[in-house]
């Protein structure tokens, strides 16, 4: 439900907002808005840990360690994404000049860049809430949250679109998304523990050496790769036009739309995998035949779906967004939906290695990314960025199926090595 109603609200806001402020400045808030992937470091770095320590904690009825380490998860999570809050503050003007935005719209960039912290900054606390209701076994509550909070934000942005607040209605509408999802899950936190929210100083360090220790090398992946996006961004916006960053957020979304369903579902692979590893033998072999069965339904299923939006994609673009539409948003789809079909191909295999403790390939498959994006960015630039529009997307896409063939590699040839190495430190 909660994902039919993202697909829904993706459609929904996408093509109004378009039709309603056009393309250019849609591009400049989907340009403002990457700052916002910052927090998938505290969701897919820490979110996890912190879920895993609160459940222990609760589930002992250990009220002072939950307390303890609900107040250590709220303030790591800060402290790694303060830097880049007050980056964005410092360098925000600096960005906005770099990337030649028109002169009508600076003053509007400068301020976005200003007020997109804030967002951040919830959005951070709303993850913390929502991995310790998580770990209390509650994981309904944040799914239900995140529904109910999508369908406010859709309708918040659409009535600020005809009350003509233009880009500010979207900025309005993201934030009293995460203000609703922070606020209603304090409300549920509340009335199911006893946790003091605003009682941090319970905090104590083996509590934050513990999250750091289970969660430090997906963060340090994150932070390696952090900047590619956003890069990506500034380089279209820089080199063909603010039009280009829209294009390629509505490439991306269609993406997105067709990969959500199924990388959610591949979460799960994670505890699966946690159990198998106690077994090497049987354990390797049953996360083979899950991986198996479930590549190939990729193949039966996805892979088709994925040919069929590459070719007739440009009708479907032109239905949707109608006026608001351009052909560079079919060529970004073009370019990036099978390096995409190879990762999300590649998603259960990682989620394999990192049940099995390997996330150190995590943070090796993003430093690869982050290298072969630059490769292909230098490319660019010793050909004077000719490609101005293409150039960056295809050494973004290189970035993603290197990074990609990395780990099927490690999965499928060097699995059960690593495996038996790993238990065999152990039992030393």
């Amino acid at each position: 439900l909660l994902a039919s109603v993202s697909v829904l609200t993706t459609i929904i806001l996408s093509r109004y907002i378009i039709l309603s402020i056009g393309v250019e400045l849609y591009g400049l808030w989907a340009l403002v808005a990457t700052v916002l992937v910052v927090a998938n470091i505290c969701d897919q770095g820490l979110g996890d840990p912190i879920s895993r320590m609160i459940a222990i904690s609760f589930h002992s009825k250990d009220h002072k360690e939950v307390q303890e380490d609900y107040s250590s998860g709220i303030i790591l999570s800060v402290l790694v994404i303060l830097p880049f809050i007050v980056g964005v503050n410092i360098f925000g003007n600096f960005i906005v000049g770099f990337m030649n935005v028109p002169v009508k719209m600076v003053l509007i960039a400068n301020t976005l860049f200003n007020k997109i912290g804030l967002i951040l900054f919830i959005f951070v606390l709303a993850i913390v809430i929502d991995s310790v209701l998580a770990g209390i076994g509650r994981i309904d509550i944040p799914n239900m949250n995140k529904l109910g909070s999508r369908i406010f934000q859709l309708l918040i942005t659409i009535l600020l679109l005809k009350l003509n607040y233009g880009i500010w209605a979207i900025y309005y509408g993201v934030l009293s998304f995460h203000c609703v999802r922070l606020l209603t899950g304090i409300i549920f936190l509340k009335k199911l523990t006893k946790i003091k929210l605003f009682n941090i100083y319970s905090s104590n360090f083996m509590s934050i050496k513990k999250l750091y220790i289970m969660g430090y090398k997906i963060v340090l992946g994150r932070l390696v790769s952090i900047g590619n996006e956003p890069l990506l961004r500034i380089l279209l916006a820089k080199y063909a036009g603010l039009e280009s960053v829209a294009a390629l957020d509505i490439g991306m979304k269609v993406i997105g739309l067709l990969t959500l369903l199924p990388i959610r579902a591949f979460r799960a692979i994670v505890a699966r995998a946690s159990k198998a590893s106690t077994d090497i033998k049987q354990g390797v072999i049953e996360m083979k035949n899950i991986n198996s069965i479930l590549s190939k339904y990729l193949i039966i299923i996805g892979l088709p779906t994925f040919i069929f939006i590459f070719f007739i994609g440009d009708s479907l673009l032109l239905f949707w967004l109608s006026n608001g539409y351009n052909n560079n948003m079919y060529v970004c789809l073009q370019l990036l939906i099978f390096p995409y079909f190879i990762h999300l191909f590649m998603m259960p295999k990682l989620n394999t290695l990192i049940g099995y403790g390997q996330t150190n390939q995590f943070a090796i498959s993003a430093i690869i990314m982050t290298l072969s994006f630059f490769i292909g960015l230098l490319i660019n630039y010793l050909t004077g960025f000719e490609y101005s529009f293409s150039g960056p997307i295809i050494a973004y896409a290189f970035g993603i199926l290197m990074s990609s063939f990395y780990i099927l590699y490690i999965y499928f040839v060097k699995l059960e090595n690593i495996m038996i190495k790993q238990i065999s430190n152990a039992s030393g």
